[in-house]
């Protein structure tokens, strides 16, 4: 019963932090002059990013050395972007829908979708370097393509931030400072940071509750790690979907999502070559298919300028199906 009652509260925990941090960041964006789109891919992505990158940190380079560490962190790298490309997809097409009545738009998606593919096609670029590195023995070269991916991250987040500003949405007031048109940037400042540490403090008791509930069941260290920290790790990113589909602005709730999966590319599987043997048993194989069915589907779809709610529905498939798998024991 404790242990359910602390999931609980890391729901709530993370959900209220969703909720300033969604609505501070984007102040944030406005008083360093940053275009929309780069704050949802880039500063949005960063942020909501933390809490699985800190499980990834924690696991690998402070752990005991024991392999069952090493298991929980290569699971936590495979599950950030298996649960980004599949479930918070889907939480993006399902909430379209489900708000269509209270949308100005209906069900449709109202953003830029030739400039969000460019997006998926970096991450399918960086991620399918560190997945081809599970297959080079040689250290000093997985080192090498770890430090090469985090510099082509940040090429990436400079060329957003680099972009136009364009034209700008009214923002809702700042819950810090709601008695003026434009707040305190101190105030913006201090709501973004204690957004952060209220979504990566309810991440980490959702997760170490949960791994005590599930410690019967059962399934392989990385199986776990695979499924259940991301469960907790990755709920910012989709509340934070949420969130922004509701208010109209897709725009921002895929960028985040296709920002946060770039971050997890590029930092959480830099640490998995340098830190781990990165040798990817069955487990977090299908776990990478499913993450590259889905991104290829979703990329192919922006590219044609015809993603839509419904189609994104779709990509939950083949999380449901990974998820029945697992549960069959493979």
């Amino acid at each position: 019963m404790t242990s359910i009652l602390a999931i609980a509260a890391g729901i709530v925990v993370i959900f209220i932090s969703c909720e300033l941090f969604v609505n501070s960041i984007e102040w944030l964006g406005r008083k360093l002059h940053i275009s929309e789109n780069a704050v949802g891919t880039v500063l949005a992505a960063i942020g909501t990013a933390l809490p699985e990158s800190l499980v990834t940190l924690i696991a690998l380079a402070f752990g005991s050395g024991a392999a069952v560490h090493e298991e929980i962190g290569i699971g936590a790298i495979v599950g950030g972007p298996l649960m980004l490309s599949t479930v918070a997809y889907f939480s993006v097409g399902f909430t379209a829908l489900a708000a269509r009545g209270k949308r100005t738009i209906g069900s449709r998606l109202d953003l830029e979708q030739l400039g969000v593919a460019r997006d998926v096609l970096w991450f399918l670029g960086i991620f399918g370097a560190a997945v081809l590195c599970s297959l080079v023995p040689a250290y000093p070269v997985k080192v090498l393509v770890a430090l090469g991916m985090i510099a082509a991250y940040f090429a990436y987040a400079f060329g957003q931030l680099g972009e136009e500003i364009g034209e700008q949405r009214t923002l809702a007031p700042l819950h810090f400072h709601r008695a003026v048109l434009v707040p305190d940037t101190w105030r913006v400042v201090m709501q973004v940071v204690l957004g952060v540490a209220g979504m990566i403090y309810g991440a980490n008791l959702f997760v170490e509750h949960l791994g005590t509930l599930a410690g019967g069941v059962g399934l392989p260290a990385v199986v776990l790690s695979m499924l259940l920290s991301p469960i907790a790790t990755e709920l910012p990113e989709i509340m934070n979907a949420v969130l922004w589909v509701r208010q109209g602005k897709e725009d921002l709730a895929i960028g985040n999502v296709s920002g946060s999966m770039l971050v997890q590319a590029a930092i959480p599987c830099s640490l998995g070559l340098v830190f781990s043997s990165w040798r990817l048993s069955i487990e977090p194989l299908l776990g990478i298919l499913a993450i590259l069915l889905c991104s290829i589907f979703v990329y192919l779809n922006l590219r044609s300028d015809r993603l839509s709610a419904p189609r994104l529905l779709l990509t939950g498939a083949p999380y449901a199906a990974l998820v029945a798998l697992f549960a069959r024991g493979l």
